[in-house]
Protein backbone atom coordinates (compact mmCIF):
# COMPACT_ATOMS: atom_id res chain seq x y z
CA UNK A 1 0.00 0.00 0.00
CA UNK A 2 1.33 3.68 -1.14
CA UNK A 3 1.75 5.67 1.91
CA UNK A 4 0.21 9.10 0.13
CA UNK A 5 0.19 10.80 3.57
CA UNK A 6 4.10 11.43 3.30
CA UNK A 7 4.76 14.15 0.94
CA UNK A 8 8.73 15.23 1.56
CA UNK A 9 11.71 14.50 2.98
CA UNK A 10 13.53 16.49 5.36
CA UNK A 11 17.35 16.61 6.93
CA UNK A 12 16.90 16.09 10.80
CA UNK A 13 20.69 15.81 12.29
CA UNK A 14 21.93 14.78 8.59
CA UNK A 15 19.64 11.86 8.23
CA UNK A 16 16.00 12.15 6.22
CA UNK A 17 13.22 11.84 7.66
CA UNK A 18 9.89 11.26 6.10
CA UNK A 19 6.99 13.91 6.91
CA UNK A 20 3.70 15.40 5.15
CA UNK A 21 1.22 18.07 6.33
CA UNK A 22 -2.44 18.51 5.01
CA UNK A 23 -5.08 20.94 5.36
CA UNK A 24 -5.32 24.43 6.93
CA UNK A 25 -6.10 25.05 10.67
CA UNK A 26 -4.77 23.88 14.52
CA UNK A 27 -1.97 22.25 14.08
CA UNK A 28 -2.05 18.18 15.42
CA UNK A 29 0.91 15.81 15.05
CA UNK A 30 0.62 11.88 14.86
CA UNK A 31 3.22 10.41 15.85
CA UNK A 32 3.49 6.24 15.40
CA UNK A 33 4.23 3.52 17.57
CA UNK A 34 6.53 0.48 16.53
CA UNK A 35 6.67 -1.73 14.45
CA UNK A 36 4.34 1.02 12.17
CA UNK A 37 4.92 4.04 10.40
CA UNK A 38 2.98 7.28 9.21
CA UNK A 39 0.50 5.05 7.48
CA UNK A 40 -1.55 3.90 10.52
CA UNK A 41 -3.02 6.86 10.13
CA UNK A 42 -4.34 6.98 7.14
CA UNK A 43 -8.39 6.76 8.19
CA UNK A 44 -8.25 9.49 10.12
CA UNK A 45 -6.25 12.39 9.12
CA UNK A 46 -8.44 12.61 6.15
CA UNK A 47 -11.46 12.96 8.96
CA UNK A 48 -9.22 15.95 11.03
CA UNK A 49 -8.64 18.05 7.31
CA UNK A 50 -12.10 17.94 6.87
CA UNK A 51 -12.27 19.30 10.50
CA UNK A 52 -10.42 22.35 9.76
CA UNK A 53 -7.16 20.92 11.57
CA UNK A 54 -3.74 20.80 9.69
CA UNK A 55 -2.52 17.55 9.95
CA UNK A 56 1.28 16.51 10.68
CA UNK A 57 2.45 13.21 10.03
CA UNK A 58 6.08 11.66 10.37
CA UNK A 59 8.09 8.39 10.07
CA UNK A 60 10.68 7.93 12.88
CA UNK A 61 13.80 7.54 11.73
CA UNK A 62 14.53 3.36 10.46
CA UNK A 63 10.63 3.32 10.06
CA UNK A 64 8.56 3.89 7.27
CA UNK A 65 9.40 5.77 4.90
CA UNK A 66 12.58 7.32 6.80
CA UNK A 67 15.83 6.57 6.25
CA UNK A 68 17.27 3.37 7.78
CA UNK A 69 20.95 4.60 8.60
CA UNK A 70 23.65 2.24 8.19
CA UNK A 71 26.33 1.36 10.24
CA UNK A 72 23.82 -0.04 12.48
CA UNK A 73 25.08 1.72 15.36
CA UNK A 74 22.86 4.06 14.90
CA UNK A 75 20.40 3.69 17.55
CA UNK A 76 16.74 4.02 16.05
CA UNK A 77 14.63 2.82 18.81
CA UNK A 78 12.14 4.73 20.09
CA UNK A 79 13.73 5.95 23.66
CA UNK A 80 16.38 6.96 21.28
CA UNK A 81 13.69 9.43 19.27
CA UNK A 82 12.12 11.04 22.86
CA UNK A 83 12.79 14.32 23.67
CA UNK A 84 14.28 13.64 27.05
CA UNK A 85 16.94 11.11 25.32
CA UNK A 86 17.75 12.93 22.06
CA UNK A 87 16.87 16.44 22.78
CA UNK A 88 16.01 18.68 19.61
CA UNK A 89 15.90 15.65 17.49
CA UNK A 90 12.65 17.14 15.59
CA UNK A 91 12.40 20.00 17.13
CA UNK A 92 15.92 21.91 15.25
CA UNK A 93 14.29 21.79 12.19
CA UNK A 94 13.30 25.17 10.86
CA UNK A 95 9.36 24.34 10.83
CA UNK A 96 9.21 23.40 14.29
CA UNK A 97 5.55 23.42 15.38
CA UNK A 98 4.01 24.56 18.32
CA UNK A 99 0.67 22.09 18.37
CA UNK A 100 -1.23 19.16 20.20
CA UNK A 101 0.04 15.99 19.90
CA UNK A 102 -1.39 12.50 19.65
CA UNK A 103 -0.71 9.09 20.45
Amino acid sequence: MRNQLITEHILVNDHRIAAGAHGEGEPVIFPHGTPSSSLIWRNVAPCLVEAGMRVHLFDLLGYGLSERPHPVEVDTSMSAQTEGSHPGLYADHPRRLRAFCTG
